[in-house]
């Protein structure tokens, strides 16, 4: 399918290069952020709805649909990382730059209510658009206890970054193109 304005995987014909919106940075490779359909509509909205600092986004998957190295778990474009937020507004950078961590200084580095805000907000475009949310996990316990389907992660921690997984649904992929498209024009002209 395509769509206007993104780039698809020559690849996979069900993937779409995540675009870097107003709300989002990279903190991964470009390679690594290729989404299906209904998780780049997320993102998009998700976008929309966020009033705060850029959001760093990480690995998706690569562009053939198979994970980044050590996510084993981001296949076919359907999980995305996020990072959690710096009380300055530095950004992350890769894996070693400006990281920050649940267990850092409440007061100087980890912007936990920003984070628990970013949290509400994606709540609340899954209940407001009816994403199939599968997973979401982080292990701040003060973050988890604002929605019960924020989860701490048993095997790999989530200290740093929210790992959100959407599956995509029976669903009508024109009217998803077209929501997409929708919130791509509103982002370009500042609705």
């Amino acid at each position: 399918m395509e769509i206007q304005g993104i780039q698809g995987s020559k690849l996979q014909k069900y993937l779409y290069q995540v675009p870097l919106w107003l709300s989002f940075y990279s903190v991964r490779p470009r390679s690594h952020q290729f989404a299906n359909l209904p998780l780049l509509t997320f993102l998009a909205e998700l976008s929309l709805a966020w009033k705060g600092s850029p959001i760093g986004l990480g690995d998706v998957s690569l562009e053939n649909g198979t994970a980044p190295p050590t996510h084993h778990t981001h296949v076919y474009g359907s999980c995305v990382d996020l990072y959690v937020f710096h009380k300055r507004g530095l950004r992350r950078s890769g894996n070693d730059n400006n990281v920050v961590t649940m267990h850092d200084d409440k007061e100087t580095i980890y912007d936990q209510p920003q984070t628990i805000r970013l949290a509400t907000t994606i709540k609340q475009v899954v209940a407001d658009r009816g994403y199939n949310l599968v997973q979401f996990l982080f292990d701040d316990p003060a973050v988890s206890k604002t929605w019960t389907k924020i989860t701490q992660s048993k095997h790999r921690p989530h200290l740093d970054h929210f790992h959100i997984q959407i599956h995509e649904q029976y669903r009508d992929k024109g009217k998803e193109a077209d929501r997409l498209q929708q919130a791509m024009i509103q982002q370009r002209c500042g609705f």
